[in-house]
């Protein structure tokens, strides 16, 4: 499976240096969903309370469903 940036930007027609950078920022944009999917799995009950503060519900499987989401959008 190809990603939409890698289509984008064949990396074959880039440098090495400006490669590294491309896959250095790929991973800075993912590991913000990496992280904010870690620690609400981690912290279960603050990821439900977090659903509640903004009027969501049914909490806990929407904080479910964020969490998946944010790790299936890291990877």
């Amino acid at each position: 499976m190809t990603h939409i940036l890698s289509r984008a930007v064949p990396t074959h027609t880039i440098r090495r240096p400006a490669r590294a950078i491309y896959w250095i920022c790929l991973l800075l944009i993912c590991s913000a969903y990496t992280q904010g999917g870690l620690v609400k799995a981690l912290d279960f009950p603050a990821a439900v309370a977090e659903m509640r503060h903004f009027g969501l519900a049914p909490a806990a499987p929407l904080a479910l469903a964020t969490i998946v989401g944010e790790l299936a959008a890291s990877s």
